[in-house]
């Protein structure tokens, strides 16, 4: 069974309500470090890969398009009909659905995300276009058609979607070739500027790492760093917003001169929950700040 919210807290939550009914469920989002996606994502597709396997995997949309699995059934909280439609293809892909009830299950009713991931407006009318084909098979060339119907011009006259996205065309169109900066782009089309954060707690157990990059030679500085990598997690900078902190390592140039070492990653004050021998937890918990205050 495929479990799909529209986001981490969501996936979090509804992990944890399952798990209190079955210890066969697992979670998978953004919010491990690098390390620990990648452990998480092989056990996936492992279970993926296994016939006899069952269980419940809860998920975000980050299993919409970049991992092949082949779930028999899928639940998954209402969401634009391009988004809903890469759902669906997580759900007999490798195979003919001979049945003749649902294995396709949408909540509609207050689903995360709506007006800051997913569009209000838009997220409505895909439930309006999908409620016809309820109890029935959707073709693939209707999901093609469906879609272009939600995204018409002349459908979406009036909404904020429209004038938002005309609004960022026209500013687009002033602009000479190569002129837009990366700034002026993510500002016009979307702002997703991330920050790169280490968990506290992962950070404590792994602190060696920095204090030998602090005194490592060219070479050994590039391998402490990939290693350091692997244990970064990529946040919204809104979600990070008050929750982070610098490293305190610093590094040495040749006249004596201090520097911070890797400015670019910060100290995440959240919890954060993964097993390596289970390979399970939560990964970062949102909603749980710890205090730094002695």
């Amino acid at each position: 069974v495929l479990v799909i919210a529209n986001t981490v807290k969501q996936a979090v939550e509804l992990y944890g309500r399952i798990k209190e009914k079955t210890e066969k469920v697992r979670v998978f989002h953004s919010m491990y470090i690098q390390k620990h996606r990648a452990i998480i994502e092989k056990e996936l597709l492992a279970f993926d890969e296994n016939e006899q396997a069952t269980g419940i995997w809860v998920t975000t949309q980050l299993v919409e398009a970049s991992i092949d699995i082949d779930f028999d059934v899928l639940f998954t909280e209402a969401a634009t009909l391009d988004s809903l439609c890469q759902r669906f293809g997580r759900c007999y892909r490798r195979r003919q659905y001979k049945k003749t009830v649902p294995n396709i299950f949408i909540y509609t009713v207050e689903p995360s995300g709506t007006g800051y991931i997913y569009d209000k407006e838009i997220l409505e009318r895909s439930i309006t276009l999908l409620k016809s084909f309820s109890g029935e098979i959707l073709p693939e060339s209707e999901k093609v058609k469906l879609v272009s119907e939600l995204y018409k011009r002349d459908n979406l006259k009036g909404t904020e979607f429209l004038k938002k996205f005309d609004g960022a065309l026209e500013q687009l169109n002033t602009f000479d070739d190569y002129t837009l900066s990366n700034k002026d782009a993510q500002r016009l089309l979307r702002d997703i500027q991330a920050e790169l954060v280490i968990p506290c707690d992962v950070y404590d157990n792994h602190s060696c790492l920095f204090e030998q990059l602090e005194q490592a030679d060219k070479e050994k500085r590039t391998e402490l760093r990939r290693q350091i990598t692997k244990l970064t997690v990529s946040l919204r900078k809104t979600a990070a917003r008050g929750r982070t902190r610098k490293l305190p390592h610093k590094g040495k140039k040749q006249n004596g001169e201090e520097y911070d070492l890797l400015p670019w990653i910060q100290i995440l004050d959240l919890k954060y929950e993964f097993n390596e021998v289970s390979k399970t937890g939560a990964g970062v918990l949102l909603d749980q700040e710890i205090d730094n205050q002695i």
